[in-house]
């Protein structure tokens, strides 16, 4: 395999940006190149309007996406809400392009149809986002002592949860044609509900609990990343030995 030989796009949770990602370069391997996404409204796109609606913020996504494919296999990740995204972002870049991923990555997210809606107002936005950021510990932890980032970080989360809450899951006509892997802590999996994922894919589906919180991205980044790459590096060799029997 060559250098970079395939791309994985990644999606960031309500109110985060790209660089939620960062952590992970310390630990993939060299033949994953790591494209982090930015929502309109967010990180290096600030100066731009949020999305109307569920569907533009997902067509948008997919449209960069498309944008930077190249010949190389590519694989998805969202995180949290991102899981949500990705898994409508699939359907519509397979649309547009009759392209699959090799894998998606769903974290910290349970299935589309069983996620639980909780209409968010402003106040309660900002109460969250406090919430989120102790969780999330360490620089996080000490944002919430700045008023005015937490002035800036608030409309962005609220923005997103009313995507969120405003998102309606449609039966898809066919599964997810491509291997999922489910990555969770107990937050996410009250009721047994993180296996309803299952149900998404004719294809292989595999999950991986994780010490920790919601947010365990920030904890246990080499543990996480050790799924990414075991995952993927797998898949590059199932498609060698498929290309090679051609």
């Amino acid at each position: 395999m060559n250098v970079k030989d395939i791309k994985l796009f990644c999606l960031p949770y309500a109110g985060g940006s790209g660089v939620m990602y960062n952590s992970l370069e310390k630990y993939i391997n060299e033949v994953i190149e790591i494209i982090p996404l930015e929502y309109s409204g967010h990180g290096e796109r600030i100066s731009e309007e949020f999305y109307c609606n569920f569907k533009e913020m997902v067509s948008d996504v997919a449209k960069t996406i498309i944008e930077n494919l190249t010949d190389a296999p590519f694989a998805l990740l969202g995180y949290s809400m991102g899981s949500l995204v990705a898994f409508e972002v699939y359907y519509e870049i397979y649309r547009r392009t009759g392209r699959k991923p090799v894998h998606i990555f769903f974290a910290a997210h349970v299935a589309p149809e069983v996620r639980e809606i909780q209409e968010m107002s402003y106040y309660k936005a900002a109460q969250k986002l406090t919430k989120n950021l102790t969780k999330m510990g360490g620089e996080f932890h000490e944002v919430i002592h700045h008023e005015e980032l937490i002035d800036l970080m608030v409309p962005i989360f609220y923005s997103d949860l009313k995507l969120y809450t405003q998102y309606n899951y449609m039966m898809k006509t066919e599964p997810i044609l491509s291997n999922i892997t489910i990555v969770y802590s107990d937050e996410e999996n009250k009721n047994e509900k993180i296996y309803e994922w299952s149900k998404h894919t004719t294809k292989f589906c595999r999950y991986y609990k994780m010490e920790g919180n919601h947010f365990f991205i920030n904890f246990y980044t080499e543990e996480f990343v050790k799924i990414i790459n075991k995952t993927l590096l797998a898949e590059m060799s199932l498609n060698s030995l498929e290309a090679s029997l051609i």
